[in-house]
């Protein structure tokens, strides 16, 4: 897989740093327990750039953001739990004891590569696992979700693919980066989006930030702000390096243009209220994977799901590969295609076509001819009939020659296709 990755990079004229991203997250290998915590803050965080170094705060979190999860990727596929978090800062069940019930959506297991992806919701009686050929953002919570949402998959949601942007060069909290910035719109209401790779860190982002400006909208003049802070990333044994600690800081800035009348990207800007949103992703227990990454939370009489159809999981296996669930599902996992020869019938298991409209009206014009010879020859002297039975019989058995009931029809090769869904550019 590394392999195809680096030669696909080597054939673009326009290699930047988000291949080089997608290089490094394609050759991870490890697994690794996390939470995650939405809480707020006081804008001295920000002031004093607490934000790079802190990985635990203080915080007034929100009980029903407290996130507990388990990630791993075996460089090919990519496999995420997450669930509100109980008091001890497990996944913690909606139902149960007193005291032990958590606020929030249940709990996710997702398994994807990019091209497939199977993801069930961990729910007492939920046994129905959703299988599309697609990837995406099907979590809000893992190492790669800075935004609640997968990254560059946001890139490719949010801006055309066309769209022109340069690599330039800048010095973030005393690294060397290499950053991109992509732009919609115009002076008076725009998406602004920076993101500087570090290529210490294999081209991790080491800061993001996020700039959307109305100058005409509800909150006029007013900028909403998203900040990524990577405060520790580590190098597992293949390789890649993995987002381990991280923060974002989300605030706001009225009178935008007032304050920050001459903005360009990447100037130092500041919220005007004193509270400011921030998640908090701590990674832990960090180890290498040396098998597939796999669904592992699979109830008991559970159903694979796709478009194309269902199929039951009647031997109730623990764990599935997306391999594994290929196979069971074969051609219902993609869309049901009409077929080429719709009148025909067929048999799956020769795998070859038979006509049996055409074989029945050759026997009915052998049957209305031969009763036809018949009605003739008894209308016949009885002492006629022995001498033209037999040329009788040899017109009947003319006939049936003619017509083609003496021989067997040779099979119609069976056409098929298949297609498969391309893979998009690093959600996997």
């Amino acid at each position: 897989m590394t392999a195809m990755i680096v030669i696909a990079m080597l054939g673009q004229l326009k290699a930047g740093p988000t291949d080089a991203f997608t290089l490094n997250r394609r050759s991870i290998r490890a697994e690794f327990d996390f939470s995650f915590s939405v809480g707020k803050l006081d804008k001295s965080h920000l002031i004093q750039n607490r934000l790079w170094t802190e990985s635990r705060f203080a915080k007034r979190e929100i009980p029903h953001m407290k996130i507990a999860g388990h990630w791993d990727s075996d460089g090919r596929a990519e496999h995420t739990i997450c669930g509100p978090a109980d008091a001890s800062g497990r996944i913690g069940p909606l139902e149960g004891k007193p005291g032990n019930v958590v606020e929030g959506e249940p709990a996710m297991e997702v398994l994807t590569d990019g091209e497939v992806s199977a993801f069930h919701k961990i729910l007492e009686g939920d046994r129905s696992i959703e299988v599309i050929p697609s990837g995406g953002s099907l979590v809000s919570y893992g190492p790669f979700h800075w935004f609640l949402e997968d990254f560059p998959f946001m890139l490719q949601r949010i801006f055309p693919k066309t769209l022109d942007h340069t690599v330039k060069s800048a010095t973030i909290n005393g690294h060397k980066c290499e950053y991109e910035t992509y732009y919609l719109g115009d002076p008076q209401s725009f998406y602004e989006l920076t993101v500087c790779y570090d290529p210490d860190v294999n081209f991790l982002p080491r800061y993001i930030r996020a700039l959307t400006f109305n100058a005409t909208g509800p909150l006029p003049n007013q900028a909403d702000v998203a900040e990524f802070f990577l405060v520790d990333a580590q190098r597992c044994k293949s390789g890649g390096f993995i987002p381990m600690t991280w923060n974002v800081a989300k605030y706001d800035i009225d009178a935008f243009t007032r304050r920050y009348p001459s903005y360009k990207t990447l100037d130092p800007i500041m919220p005007h209220q004193n509270n400011v949103t921030v998640y908090n992703f701590v990674g832990s227990n960090l180890r290498d994977k040396t098998s597939k990454s796999k669904l592992t939370e699979i109830s008991e009489n559970s159903l694979l799901g796709s478009k194309g159809g269902t199929v039951k999981l009647k031997d109730n296996p623990k764990s599935l590969s997306l391999d594994q669930i290929r196979a069971r599902l074969g051609s219902k996992l993609t869309h049901p295609v009409n077929r080429v020869l719709p009148t025909l019938d067929y048999d799956e298991k020769t795998k070859t076509f038979s006509n049996p409209m055409w074989v029945r009206s050759k026997l009915f014009f052998a049957c209305v001819l031969f009763g036809a010879i018949l009605f003739g020859i008894f209308r016949l002297h009885r002492q006629r009939l022995a001498h033209h039975l037999p040329p009788a019989l040899m017109l009947l058995g003319l006939a049936l020659t003619c017509t083609g009931c003496s021989s067997r029809n040779p099979p119609v090769s069976k056409l098929s296709a298949s297609f498969r869904a391309s893979a998009y550019n690093c959600a996997a």
